[in-house]
This record gives C-alpha cells, sequence and structure tokens, in this order.
C-alpha cells in the first residue's frame, strides 16, 4: 500500500518522514528488510546513482523546515510540537539522509551525525540539547497534567507548568518564580534551535543543489532537449 501510494505523492513528506522512523517492533523482521530496501532506502542519498526521490523528499521537508522557523511565537500558549520538535526532528531526518544514517532513535541519530559531520558539531550538539529539555518538558507535563500538545498560559496552566518545574528542579529567586523560570527556558531553547537550524539547512540546500537529478541539463555541453529533458525530470 505504501509503495503504491509513494508512486504517485513522491512529494508527500509527511507519509515520508514516518516511515523513515519506521522501526520493527512485531512481526516479520524478513518483510521489514524488504520493505526498507525496496522503499524507505529510495530516499537516502546514493552517490552516483539516481537520486530523484532523495531530493524530491528533500526539496518538500527544506519547505515544511523553512515555514516552521518563521511560524511566530505565541504570546498567549506554547506548543511543544509546533514550537520545537517537528521543525528539530525534520531537520535530523532530512540530514540523516544525505549521510545515509538508518537508526530512527533522535539521539542516536544525532550521534552518528556528529561522528559523520563533524563541521557541524557544534550545532548538532546544541540542537541536541534543545531537544532533550523539549521532550522531558512534554513528557513531564503529558505526565502529571494532560496528554495536551498546546498549553494556553492562563492561571489555571500557569499553576500547572507551576508544578511540572517543580518537579524539573526549578525554585522561585527573588521575584521570579519557577515556572517563569522553566518559561525562559522555554524560549531560549526556541532561540537556539531557530539560530541553529539554518547553519543545516543551508548546508542541505547546498548538497541538493550540487547533486540534483537537475544538474547535468544546465551544463554547457549538455546536448540533450533542455525543455523536454526538464519537464520530464521535473515529474519525477
Amino acid at each position: 500500500e505504501y509503495e503504491l501510494a509513494l508512486r504517485h505523492e513522491i512529494g508527500d513528506f509527511v507519509i515520508i518522514n514516518e516511515m523513515l522512523s519506521a522501526a520493527i517492533i512485531i512481526g516479520s523482521e524478513k518483510i521489514f528488510k524488504q520493505y526498507q530496501k525496496e522503499i524507505i532506502d529510495r530516499y537516502f542519498y546514493h552517490p552516483g546513482s539516481d537520486n530523484k526521490y532523495h531530493e524530491g523528499y528533500l526539496r518538500g521537508i527544506l519547505g515544511e523546515i523553512s515555514s516552521l522557523l518563521v511560524r511566530p511565537i505565541s504570546a498567549t500558549s506554547i506548543s511543544f510540537k509546533e514550537d520545537a520538535l517537528r521543525v528539530i526532528k525534520s531537520i535530523i531526518s532530512a540530514r540523516k539522509t544525505i549521510f545515509n544514517i538508518k537508526k530512527v532513535n533522535a539521539w542516536d541519530i544525532i550521534d552518528e551525525l556528529k561522528n559523520k559531520d563533524t563541521k557541524m558539531y557544534h550545532e548538532y550538539n546544541a540542537l541536541e540539547k534543545s531537544l532533550t529539555f523539549f521532550e522531558i518538558f512534554r513528557y513531564v507535563y503529558q505526565l502529571f497534567v494532560a496528554q495536551d500538545e498546546d498549553v494556553f498560559l492562563e492561571e489555571a496552566s500557569l499553576k500547572n507548568i507551576r508544578r511540572i518545574a517543580r518537579v524539573l528542579g526549578y525554585s522561585d529567586i527573588g521575584k521570579c518564580s519557577a515556572e517563569e523560570h522553566l518559561l525562559v527556558h522555554y524560549y531560549e531553547h526556541i532561540q537556539n534551535i531557530r539560530s541553529m537550524i539554518p547553519f543545516m539547512l543551508r548546508d542541505t540546500k547546498a548538497h541538493l543543489k550540487s547533486n540534483s537529478i537537475f544538474v547535468p541539463i544546465f551544463d554547457l555541453g549538455y546536448k540533450g532537449n533542455i525543455a523536454q529533458d526538464f519537464l520530464r525530470k521535473f515529474k519525477f
């Protein structure tokens, strides 16, 4: 079913992201490995091969990341997914396809990226710290309060956030309450990912530019029909 759908929805990066995060829990390991080989592997970069699926995925996910980075920060609510987790996991997913990392746990992926993409070590390290902060905050909030992704910053919710702040080790200091300290760190981590991810975004775009399936068409010595070949490749 996935294979049939993806033949017609190569640009559906939401489906592709879910597939790239797939891991076997129960069922046939043989079938899962076949699924990885025939479907998932096409989205990873393979030097010297036809990387049209990889390129199609990256073009979709890069647009999503760019949109999330300029999303206005609300003054009345916080959203674990929309403010941070979606953009963090999207850039990690994009980078792992470039460096052929098959792991699915976000922290494991970042560890491998640090080893394979050493020029971005500082950025990955900063991203990892923010990922950990948001995941812990989200997990504890959902454990003690409610299974919500969005939290409105009104009186009742602030009392709940105060409770979470205490659990996480925050305390009142002077006129600043524990929940205020936690929220300040929340916004600081948003600023952190918004300053780190653009470096990875630019590097990913450079990878796309130099490895695009359209590169041969724009070579000065290209002998084919540029218009026809461009349209054919554009349709993937």
